[in-house]
């Protein structure tokens, strides 16, 4: 309701800073392609302070394109529970919270195969793992399509596993 989608409506979000590494220009570039989904992303970084292409592409304007902007934590969890699919593209992460969150919410979601992932998140079990644009917006059809199943329970396991009670009972057998 907050941002004017309807209920048929195919929603991918994404989360991060206006960084290129975070993979805010794959996101764009995927709306442009693919008219027929709405595409929205969380996250903030003062336009004064990115280069010229990360600017350009924040000032893109499409019927299904949308910058949220930053908004508090809980709306990011709501956002992660409402959305169809969230997209994760960024290059380079030292753990990736929001992957981490989007487990917590038992999102479906897509992440860039990445090494930071690999012991973690496993492809087709957890999450859809895509090298580059090409294999997000294949992805993103077959989900849509309901060609893949959704993996967002067998990803919440994973949030389980890395919850501060486990890390911290891990954290105390080790010093033990």
């Amino acid at each position: 309701d907050e941002f004017n989608y309807d209920e048929q409506d195919f929603i991918v979000m994404g989360i991060g800073l206006y960084l290129e590494r975070k993979g805010i220009l794959d996101f764009v570039e995927l709306a442009k392609r693919m008219p027929h989904i709405q595409f929205v992303w969380f996250g903030y970084t003062d336009l004064k302070f990115v280069p010229d292409k990360i600017k350009h592409a924040i000032q893109t304007d499409l019927p299904n394109l949308k910058f949220a902007g930053y908004v508090p934590n809980d709306s990011i969890i709501l956002a992660l529970q409402g959305a169809d699919l969230f997209l994760f593209p960024t290059m380079e992460e030292t753990e990736g919270i929001p992957a981490l969150e989007a487990c917590a919410t038992k999102a479906n979601f897509i992440v860039r195969d990445i090494p930071v992932f690999d012991d973690w998140l496993i492809d087709k079990e957890h999450v859809y793992k895509g090298k580059d644009i090409d294999d997000f917006e294949h992805l993103i059809e077959q989900f849509r399509l309901k060609e893949l199943p959704p993996l967002g329970e067998n990803a919440y396991q994973v949030a389980q596993e890395r919850n501060l009670i486990e890390i911290g009972k891990q954290l105390k057998n080790v010093y033990e």
